[in-house]
């Protein structure tokens, strides 16, 4: 079994080299783009990804691992458009005095 000689940690922490690396460019997606078209987009590849996850640790731990880093580029994007339509929704709301 390849999964008992290699360190969980790693696969577990692969998604969080994703997530790390698309901070920035998230954001900046979201603003380019629209945050309501990004986070869609977003959500659907990550569904996708966790629905393939199974396949992957069948084929190998390098597939599951560079799956789990695609995931966390996806996820990243779309908590942070995320973020970004609900700071529009509620500055659209504030009322001025």
């Amino acid at each position: 079994n390849p999964f008992l000689s290699f360190p969980k940690g790693t696969i577990l922490g692969a998604f969080y080299y994703g997530y790390t690396a698309m901070q920035i460019p998230g954001g900046w997606l979201g603003q380019r783009f629209g945050g309501t078209r990004v986070f869609g987009i977003c959500l659907g590849i990550a569904s996708i990804l966790t629905m393939l996850t199974p396949i992957a640790a069948r084929t190998s731990v390098a597939a599951l691992i560079t799956l789990r880093v695609i995931e966390g580029l996806a996820l990243v994007s779309e908590q942070i458009t995320g973020c970004f339509l609900q700071a529009n929704k509620h500055r659209d709301n504030l009322q001025y005095r």
